[in-house]
């Protein structure tokens, strides 16, 4: 796989036709979120990260899951392929220089993604990533709400004979406690594929090629996990379903929704 850097220009948002409502979907209640009004927000979200973030443009899914719904979100990104955190945090590293030249620009959100194995397999190294980026948003000023993007878990990272969801639960544990260290969110990603992983075994959210990385559907459910969490908006009445059948995209803004709102 080719590492990139994904510079920092703005991500375009298109309005698509509207999707039906039906499938395989978790029978959810409706949370306060309802009351809402989508069409007056707007911000300017920055994701830090690697390949689990630039794979399928998930930061331009997002933005179009916004716009499906009438907000108006412009993102960026800065990421390059097996980056983690801490490195990103150094101005002599290739990214790192990158990303602080993105912090002349003002925005509101600002996500930080960790090379995915990190928290499990060094804890400390991940929390120090976190507070070195976060002392960096503060040094320029910003005053952007950081989130900490828990991804999923994958069969190759797995202990042996350990399920992919429990593999999950330890990554989210790292999350959680870092999250509690740092006075940062976390944004439940992993567990929004756990959850499909077992109880929509028909989407597949891996990677056909490497089963990692998401495919178009995972980067579509981290898409809307993030949007229906970061903003307390209804997802599921987004119009913007990709290149997923109805029923599919259905099904993912559904468990993003439910997770964001804590019923799953």
């Amino acid at each position: 796989m080719k590492h990139k850097i994904t510079h920092l220009t703005p991500l375009s948002c298109l309005l698509l036709s509207a999707c039906t409502v039906g499938g395989g979907a978790p029978n959810l209640s409706v949370p306060k979120s309802e009351s809402i009004n989508p069409s007056e927000i707007s911000a300017e979200v920055l994701f830090v990260g690697n390949s689990f973030t630039y794979y399928n443009d998930l930061p331009d899914i997002f933005a179009q899951l916004g716009q499906g719904l009438g907000m108006q979100l412009n993102s960026y990104s800065v990421t390059k392929g097996s980056q983690k955190l801490i490195d990103t945090a150094n101005s002599n590293d290739e990214l790192g220089k990158v990303f602080d030249e993105a912090m002349n620009k003002k925005y509101t959100h600002i996500i930080l993604q960790e090379h995915s194995t990190l928290p499990v397999n060094n804890y400390t190294s991940f929390v120090n990533g976190v507070k070195a980026i976060k002392q960096k948003i503060q040094n320029a000023k910003q005053e952007a709400h950081i989130y900490l993007y828990s991804t999923w878990a994958y069969e190759s990272m797995c202990n042996q004979n350990e399920s992919i969801p429990d593999c999950e639960k330890r990554i989210r544990a790292a999350y959680e406690q870092c999250a509690s260290e740092t006075g940062l969110d976390v944004i439940y990603v992993g567990k929004a594929f756990s959850y499909t992983y077992e109880h929509n075994k028909d989407i597949d959210l891996y990677d056909a090629n490497d089963r990692k990385h998401p495919s178009y559907a995972g980067s579509y459910l981290s898409a809307a996990t993030h949007l229906a969490s970061i903003f307390n908006v209804n997802v599921k009445e987004s119009t913007f379903k990709g290149n997923l059948a109805d029923n599919v995209s259905n099904t993912l803004k559904e468990v993003a929704y439910g997770v964001a709102n804590r019923l799953i």
